[in-house]
């Protein structure tokens, strides 16, 4: 009897495995003997209907001509250049750098998450106004520069705050205390330090906020002469690596840096020591980087935009990553543009815009198609900034960093449809998702504004 009983238990044992397995293989859709493609798990069905890279839209024959005259191109990069060293010749903080102590001031904590999903309490406000001693700001004045890639804060802590993450974009990764990732290597000007000295309070020429005080090196009156004054060139290759004389990595580059440049040799600035301001030569993988300004043409801005094609979105930089805004910020500035880090005001600094204010779809996109031009025209709508980068049988795409689509379930529940990468779509994507569709809204809807590069110079 129990050998009988142990047989039959062990048959039923493989008949639930084999049902199981039977289950499994009929879900993948292996009973037919095809395995699903990749695309099957991409969100929506752009990323696999159009090509993820940009250079499969350039005009063949005019992808080498230049967008911009040489009139227009010197004084867009002597702006750049301008706008890039400009920490270094503050002697007092810009308003942004007064917009971070008074945000701290205004918080209110119990409307911030931590990391743990709980809500802050008034004792950390307090702790952190303490650690900033805001009323002594500003406490200090020098010049200095990034050493390592690192982000600018609102208020001096690593640790997040999130708003409800039971709503949709409320939740992670939507840290409101990032303001901007910064990559290595750039100037900023320092006006205040924390109590603890842990903390400095740091503008760059785009931004301002709290960063690690030992992510940047002192700059002496010296050394800025000599790197200002030295020859730029741009990483053209995102995360290039730097070795020095000895083949030691000294760190990757980055789209959106500027390095000096004396004799071929890049010079990267490094802590010694004492943490004092030392300066390494260092080379790049060949053709990774090119003298500033790198030519601006269509073929040449395909080729960085497919360096950060697919890569994460990175809500203000989280993980050395991009957003929408840092991504076009990224992209231009080698060619000599400057945009602005923030998406409504990217909008408005082109020399010229197009409103949408009050048109529907189809006259929106009759005015594309008759005005927009490929590579030199940024779409906005609020929260979200995009680059028109030419047509695909007669559909405009978009080249852009998004997080995801606005969604709403059978029960009225809005949602996210996550794409979280660099990618090309239509006006229209997840157009064929029911829980897209529902909302009643296509990314075209929403947009505001068409406004075209170059930008205005100051």
């Amino acid at each position: 009897m129990n050998i009988f009983l142990r047989t039959q238990r062990k048959a039923l044992h493989i008949l639930a495995v084999v049902a199981v397995l039977g289950f499994c293989l009929h879900l993948t859709g292996c009973v037919s003997g095809q395995r699903l493609s990749p695309q099957a798990s991409l969100p929506i069905e752009d990323l696999s209907t159009y090509s993820q890279l940009t250079n499969s839209y350039i005009d063949p024959l005019g992808g080498n001509s230049e967008l911009l005259t040489p009139d227009q191109a010197a004084e867009q990069a002597q702006y750049m250049r301008r706008m890039w060293f400009s920490p270094w010749h503050r002697s007092t903080p810009g308003a942004a750098a007064y917009d971070i102590p008074q945000y701290l001031k205004r918080v209110d904590p119990s409307v911030f998450y931590g990391e743990d999903m709980r809500p802050y309490s008034s004792a950390w406000k307090q702790k952190l106004e303490l650690r900033s001693q805001l009323r002594s700001f500003p406490n200090s004045g020098f010049a200095a520069i990034t050493i390592r890639n690192t982000a600018l804060r609102l208020f001096p802590t690593r640790h997040p705050a999130f708003r409800d993450f039971r709503k949709a974009g409320q939740g992670w990764p939507f840290d409101l205390l990032q303001n901007t990732g910064v990559w290595s290597q750039t100037p900023v000007y320092i006006s205040h330090i924390s109590q603890d000295g842990a903390w400095l309070l740091a503008e760059t020429h785009y931004a301002a906020g709290w960063l690690p005080a030992e992510d940047i090196v002192q700059v002496s009156p010296s050394l800025q002469r000599r790197l200002e004054s030295s020859d730029l060139s741009a990483v053209i290759v995102d995360n290039s690596p730097l070795t020095d004389v000895y083949n030691l990595y000294r760190g990757s580059a980055r789209i959106g840096m500027l390095m000096p440049e004396v004799d071929g040799k890049l010079l990267l600035v490094v802590p010694d020591a004492s943490h004092q301001a030392s300066v390494v030569q260092v080379q790049a993988p060949p053709m990774s980087v090119q003298h500033f300004p790198y030519a601006l043409t269509e073929r040449h801005l395909s080729q960085l935009a497919d360096s950060m094609i697919g890569q994460r979105y990175g809500w203000g930089g989280l993980y050395q990553n991009r957003d929408c805004s840092s991504l076009l910020m990224d992209l231009y500035l080698p060619f000599g543009i400057r945009l602005p880090r923030n998406s409504f005001q990217q909008a408005k600094s082109t020399v010229s815009s197009i409103s949408f204010e009050g048109l529907e779809r189809s006259e929106k996109l009759a005015l594309i198609k008759e005005k927009a031009i490929p590579w030199m025209t940024l779409f906005w709508k609020p929260g979200h900034i995009m680059l028109y980068i030419g047509e695909k049988d007669g559909v405009p795409l978009m080249y852009h960093a998004m997080w995801g689509l606005a969604t709403r379930s059978r029960s009225g529940e809005e949602g996210r449809l996550v794409i979280g990468r660099v990618s090309i779509t239509s006006l229209v994507p997840g157009r064929e998702d029911p829980r897209v569709t529902r909302t009643g809204k296509a990314l075209i809807d929403s947009f505001q504004q068409m406004s075209f590069l170059p930008v205005k110079v100051e």
